[in-house]
């Protein structure tokens, strides 16, 4: 016997995405590769996360990470999206 069921979306979920008015291109230590570096928000606003959840992500080192002259941390863009071993 066939069931079919009917849905109906009644409400879309529209998300705005900030364009960085200056991106930071760096060699990551890691991947060896010049590679766009962000900061933790943006990296949050991309795996669409909290801070806590990148910053699990840094201190297991699943993701790349270089300290910046000032004291800050830039996280390689290109690391988020690999998949652990």
């Amino acid at each position: 016997m066939e069931r079919s069921l009917k849905v109906k979306i009644k409400k879309v979920r529209r998300r705005s995405i900030r364009i960085p008015v200056f991106v930071v291109r760096a060699q990551c230590p890691l991947c060896k590769r010049y590679v766009e570096m962000l900061t933790l928000a943006e990296a949050t606003a991309v795996l669409e996360v909290d801070a806590g959840t990148v910053n699990q992500l840094i201190a297991s080192r699943l993701v790349h990470t270089i300290n910046t002259a000032s004291g800050g941390l830039r996280i390689c863009k290109d690391s988020l999206f690999v998949q652990p071993p």
